[in-house]
C-alpha cells in the first residue's frame, strides 16, 4: 500500500494492516529479460496463482508462450485483471507507452477523463496482488506515472 501512495494515489493505510513483502522493482531491457527474471520468481516462490498484467494485449504475446504450461499461471492486460485476485502480480513493459501524452487534444475534458480512466486501471493492477506485487519495464514505474 506504501508503494502505491508513493505513486501519488491518496490512499488510506489502515493502521492494522499488516506489512507485507516489498514491492520488486526491476529494470530490464526487453519483453524477454523480463520472462527471465519472472522464471526466476516462480522458482523461488510458492503460490497458487500468478498473474502477468501488461497495458496492452500486444505486448503479453512472448509471456503466453513462455508460460503456457503452467496452470497457475495467467497472462493478461490490466483490464482484464479487474475482479481478479492472484497470491504474486507481475507488472510488465513498464516505460513501453506507460502513459499517454494527451496535451496535443483539444478537448480538455476528454484528455483529462481518458488520464483518469489510465490512472484508474494502473491502480487496478496494482491491487491485483495478495502477496507479492513485482513491477518491470525499462524504467520504474515512479519514473514513467504522474498520479495528478
Amino acid at each position: 500500500m506504501q508503494f502505491i501512495r508513493k505513486l501519488g494515489y491518496a490512499i488510506e493505510i489502515p493502521e492494522q494492516l499488516k506489512v507485507g513483502a516489498e514491492v520488486g522493482e526491476y529494470v530490464l531491457e526487453n519483453a524477454q529479460a523480463e520472462i527471465d527474471e519472472i522464471k526466476k520468481i516462480v522458482k523461488k516462490s510458492t503460490f497458487s496463482s500468478l498473474g502477468i498484467l501488461a497495458k496492452e494485449d500486444e505486448y503479453l504475446s512472448d509471456f503466453r508462450q513462455a508460460f503456457l504450461v503452467n496452470q497457475k499461471i495467467h497472462v493478461m492486460t490490466m483490464n482484464e485483471a479487474q475482479g481478479v485476485e492472484f497470491d504474486v502480480v507481475i507488472l510488465v513493459g513498464i516505460g513501453q507507452d506507460a502513459s499517454v501524452d494527451y496535451a496535443y487534444m483539444k478537448d480538455v475534458e476528454l484528455a483529462e477523463g481518458k488520464k483518469r480512466i489510465e490512472k484508474d486501471l494502473l491502480y487496478v493492477a496494482l491491487t491485483r496482488a495478495i502477496f507479492e506485487l513485482h513491477v518491470m519495464g525499462k524504467e520504474k514505474l515512479e519514473d514513467v506515472v504522474c498520479i495528478c
